[in-house]
């Protein structure tokens, strides 16, 4: 546009102002943030003036409706529009669109309470651009959320947005991430599929350690308020050997406990694990897997001048009767 100024010939030059302008324009169900609504454009009428088409509505000619928003502007900023930042606004005004998370098992079971979000693709930060404002945009979060008890998740994301998706549990899972890109209207799906997570437990019980198991994926309390994290270990071919950590946790495939035959622990004896693979991964209930005796101990008294061994001696434990010694002491 050129404003009103003097003459050529005699004056200043005249005020230019360029104007260069960033729209987002979407046609109905999709609404761009902070939009206004355009009318709707009619098809051109017949030269005698009718509309075209046989009658109102989109047979009419009216076709959907359009949004609009403005992401840059340079009469606004006085400034040529920074494509970063222009890019920044564009996917912070990009309409949402459903996308539909679910997290499962190798097992297909649902994991909850697994940690979600959607944050901007790197393809987005030019390499001109300062390390510090590239990294700010590349971690900014746009929507996140958590899985409910069947593992699912709604997220609203932005539609044609390249996005890394994330999903983690501190216990239950491992992080994962993935690239996605929402391209249709209409309801997106993602699946992420986790490691299995057993927990076992001991506790003693009448001179044996009791070893359960429990899913920390239903249930994250103790089976009993007694019990305390494993701390033995699962042997077995060809798995060899498995050592729970701190908090008695085992991760691995949906077979993870398959292979496992005994279980063992310092100062009892080796127990078999029981067969019960089934419900360990069921709704959440504790299962008892192995049961430890408790280790054998063999007395011996004999006297001090001929080393002869002293029967009929009484042997007590922690104020336990275990009777007397034999013959041989």
């Amino acid at each position: 546009a050129r404003a009103p100024g003097p003459s050529r010939a005699g004056g200043a030059p005249p005020l230019r102002i360029g104007a260069f302008e960033v729209y987002l324009c979407c046609a109905e169900p999709l609404v761009p943030f902070s939009s206004v609504t355009l009318p709707a454009p009619r098809a051109q009428g017949h030269p005698d003036g009718r509309e075209g088409g046989d009658g109102g509505g989109e047979a009419g000619g009216t076709v959907a409706s359009l949004s609009a928003v403005c992401v840059s502007s340079k009469l606004q900023t006085l400034a040529w529009p920074v494509v970063e930042e222009t890019l920044r606004r564009l996917v912070k005004a990009m309409p949402r669109v459903l996308l539909r998370v679910t997290v499962r098992t190798g097992a297909g079971l649902p994991v909850p309470g697994v940690q979600l979000e959607a944050i901007p693709a790197d393809l987005f930060v030019s390499a001109d651009e300062p390390e510090g404002e590239a990294a700010d945009f590349c971690s900014s979060v746009l929507v996140s959320g958590r899985t409910d008890s069947r593992g699912k998740c709604k997220l609203m994301v932005p539609f044609c947005v390249p996005l890394r998706l994330r999903a983690w549990h501190d216990l239950l899972m491992t992080p994962q991430e993935r690239s996605v890109v929402v391209k249709t209207a209409a309801s997106a799906a993602e699946a992420f599929v986790t490691e299995t997570v057993v927990q076992l437990w001991e506790e003693e019980e009448a001179k044996e350690l009791v070893v359960y198991c429990t899913s920390p994926r239903a249930c994250m309390q103790p089976p009993k308020p007694s019990c305390r994290p494993f701390r033995g270990r699962l042997l077995g071919s060809p798995i060899g050997e498995i050592q729970p950590n701190a908090e008695g946790y085992i991760r691995g495939d949906h077979s993870i406990l398959d292979a496992v035959t005994t279980v063992a622990s310092s100062g009892w004896r080796a127990g078999r694990f029981a067969a019960a693979v089934e419900a360990l991964h069921g709704g959440g209930q504790a299962v008892e897997v192995a049961r430890l005796g408790a280790p054998l101990v063999k007395v011996s008294l004999v006297s001090a001048c001929c080393t002869g061994g002293i029967s009929k001696a009484q042997v007590c434990i922690d104020d336990e009767d275990f009777g007397e010694s034999g013959g041989a002491g």
